[in-house]
């Protein structure tokens, strides 16, 4: 397998002889997606009127709408940015049978599609968990123009940050801390940083995908996060935004069940139907050494922003998964109560089994 470096070597030579409508991008609308986007993007900043087309299927389109749609338009070069790609196999092998290229910027699902149209630079390929969309787009950025991107590093910053993408995104978190926006190289004082603000409008949904994005452009062209900060429309919505989770981080508070098991403490919050990416604000705000675990209407979320522990493993008893050891979700028709114990009986197993390893 090639290196990193040298996928990213082939994609920059790919680029170099594209033009900006010859691109089509699939990427989620939120605050990895929209970065990675605004980021590619500026690499055609001279024709900064041509703008590529870009599909959000979280928001816009279901998968049979994002498959018609993108077959019609057969594009020349179909890049997926921080889309959980998994579910766009068939559209990956339908568009390579039309001629097509993909190249694979997700940082999520790994595919074994053999094909020499195929450019799979997805950072688990090379053990990378913590890196993410927006930090690998950033890293191919800089190869074009050193300068304008690293001036820009506070774009990637949004999404690596939001992501929890710290360790292998060493070279932007640095970067980010000799410009000021984050005052030291670790997760805590990241999400001190007001980009972390940015990313919660950007996932606000108070504003259309159109128009955050172009906010998100405009600054990011004349390299000014705070045309964004100081934006009468960004201060409102960071307002709404603090007061929903505010009013349901209290209502949610009530019911909040704590459980050890050993030395591991698990907080366990049904969210009544809220969005399950809820748990990570909560987390973010209690800042405990704890698992975190998250129940909306089926969906779970696992977060383990500051223990030490790999929540995958949870996500997996449900047939989930994650991106990295700090995140984890699933889906599964059993109760809550249910859920808890299965949780607490394997917890429990691998402690004792653990417990017997030390002594063998």
């Amino acid at each position: 397998m090639n290196t990193l470096d040298e996928k990213i070597k082939i994609f920059q030579e790919i680029l170099e002889k594209t033009e900006p409508n010859e691109i089509i991008v699939l990427s989620h609308a939120d605050h990895d997606g929209l970065t990675s986007d605004c980021l590619i993007d500026l690499l055609y900043y001279d024709s900064y009127k041509s703008f590529i087309k870009r599909f959000h299927p979280s928001k816009e389109f279901g998968y049979s709408a994002i498959l018609y749609k993108v077959l019609s338009l057969k594009p020349k070069y179909f890049l997926i940015i921080d889309a959980l790609v998994k579910p766009y196999e068939k559209i990956i092998k339908k568009i390579l049978d039309q001629g097509g290229i993909v190249i694979n910027l997700d940082h999520h699902d790994l595919l074994s599609i053999k094909d020499e149209n195929y450019l799979d630079l997805n950072p688990h390929n090379w053990n990378l968990e913590y890196m993410n969309s927006s930090g690998l787009v950033w890293l191919i950025a800089k190869k074009f123009n050193e300068r304008f991107f690293r001036e820009r590093s506070w774009v990637a910053g949004i999404g690596a940050i939001q992501d929890y993408c710290i360790e292998d995104n060493k070279e932007l978190i640095e970067e980010l801390r000799k410009r000021g926006y984050i005052e030291e190289v670790n997760l805590v004082s990241a999400l001190n940083s007001k980009l972390l603000q940015i990313a919660k409008v950007i996932n606000s949904s108070y504003f259309s995908t159109n128009t955050i994005y172009q906010m998100l452009f405009q600054a990011a062209y004349i390299n000014n996060p705070e045309k964004l900060i100081t934006d009468r429309r960004f201060i409102k919505a960071l307002e709404i935004y603090r007061s929903k989770l505010n009013k349901i981080y209290e209502e949610i508070k009530k019911e909040e069940k704590i459980i050890w098991v050993g030395d591991i403490k698990l907080k366990i919050y049904d969210l009544k139907g809220k969005p399950i990416q809820l748990i990570s604000d909560i987390c973010e705000i209690e800042k405990e050494d704890a698992i975190y675990i998250g129940y909306s209407n089926g969906l779970l979320g696992f977060r383990s922003l500051f223990y030490p522990y790999d929540v995958r493993k949870l996500a997996r008893l449900f047939g989930g998964g994650g991106p990295h050891p700090r995140v984890g979700g699933a889906q599964t028709n059993k109760s809550l109560d249910d859920i808890i114990k299965e949780i607490i009986h394997y917890l429990e197993d691998n402690i004792s089994r653990k417990t017997l390893d030390e002594f063998m």
